[in-house]
């Protein structure tokens, strides 16, 4: 699809006023001062549940135009459509990174993985606001670290996480890659991987009943969807429900069952005219190597996908694939140590508070999480 000037013109404009709405009152009210705070995890599910509910099904509460809030790419393009069509545009002539003044959303170019960065200086009283106020696009992994933040944030209250990490410009960081610790290029990684945990026996105690998971749809996913959302679903566990990030779908609490129907769906969805578009590019580049099937080419993925166009699997079929998709998301499942991040803050906060500076947050919870896989 060919973006006319006109079409750029109005897409840039409408976004520039789109960052420039204010937050509603109602999501500024979500985040308002409050003298007494309960730490515990319990406190820290309610928040949790409350941001899922924010960006689920009480979107329409807190955003009065569709377009703010948090997207996949996918979902702001349909609706900017639908709201604008006589200025279409798509996923291929617009790009992925939309976020707020002072946030970047940028493509690294050595590993093709987007990653959002905070520019400001104010990123726990005003920069988490802006980005859920959006637009925002993200994928999955990276909706999962920012509703642990925010929930943090509702949890403990702006003032004490700005003493006890105080992150300068450049300095706060969500990839696409919520399991590993985050590298030293800012690329790869969570911020937030010394509070998790690898999952055993332990995961059956009320101690555990926050879980960062992957699950896979089946492998030829993305030659059948390239241009699609839906090869995997990293999910917020909480307990026995999943909260996936799927917007504007305003159930996104799911039950194993409700999940599993979720993915399937997805497979078997037609083909959307960004598919289409993405195909008709790889017959233009055949003899390109495909980014994530490195052993194929464009072309070679492109005959393929017109193939299994019409393909679909029934709930039989699908069962089959399970052990498979199963595997694919082996250690892809962390437990998140809610107790050990609040003791962490503590700690520090009363070190800092008798001038004892010589161990930062961020060292004391290495030093945590080593303790506590050394007991």
């Amino acid at each position: 699809m060919q973006i006319t000037e006109d079409a750029k013109r109005h897409w840039d404009e409408t976004l520039a006023a789109l960052h420039k709405i204010p937050a509603s009152d109602q999501l500024r009210n979500v985040f308002r001062p409050v003298r007494d705070r309960t730490w515990d995890e319990a406190t820290f599910i309610e928040h949790l549940t409350s941001v899922a509910y924010m960006t689920g099904p009480g979107r329409r509460d807190y955003y009065d135009d569709p377009l703010l809030g948090l997207h996949h790419m996918n979902s702001f393009t349909d609706l900017f459509n639908e709201k604008y069509p006589q200025h279409r545009i798509s996923q291929c002539g617009v790009g992925f990174g939309l976020c707020p003044r002072d946030w970047t959303n940028e493509l690294d170019g050595e590993s093709q993985r987007w990653v959002i960065t905070y520019r400001g200086d104010r990123l726990f009283s005003e920069g988490l606001v802006t980005l859920l106020c959006g637009p925002t696009t993200l994928d999955c992994g990276m909706d999962s670290q920012l509703k642990l933040w925010v929930a943090l944030l509702l949890t403990v209250g702006d003032d004490v996480l700005q003493e006890v990490m105080p992150f300068e410009a450049g300095q706060f960081i969500l990839t696409q890659q919520w399991h590993l610790p985050l590298d030293e290029a800012g690329v790869h990684g969570s911020l937030l991987h010394p509070f998790y945990d690898l999952v055993s026996a332990d995961c059956l105690s009320p101690t555990a009943r926050i879980h960062t998971r992957t699950f896979y749809n089946h492998r030829t996913y993305l030659v059948k969807h390239p241009a699609g959302m839906g090869r995997l679903q990293n999910v917020t566990q909480i307990d026995g429900k999943y909260c996936v990030f799927d917007p504007p779908d305003s159930q996104n609490l799911l039950s194993p069952s409700q999940l599993e129907q979720k993915l399937m769906h997805q497979y078997n969805a037609p083909q959307t005219a960004a598919d289409l578009e993405t195909l008709y590019i790889w017959d233009a580049l055949p003899d390109r190597q495909h980014a994530h099937f490195r052993k194929f080419t464009l072309g070679y993925c492109s005959a393929a996908g017109k193939r299994i166009a019409n393909f679909a699997f029934d709930a039989a079929s699908w069962e089959n694939t399970k052990a498979q998709r199963d595997e694919d998301a082996e250690g892809l499942h962390l437990v998140f140590n809610v107790e050990r991040l609040l003791t962490c803050i503590r700690e520090t906060m009363q070190a800092y508070r008798m001038g004892n500076r010589n161990e930062d947050f961020w060292s004391r919870a290495r030093r945590l999480k080593e303790e506590s896989s050394l007991s």
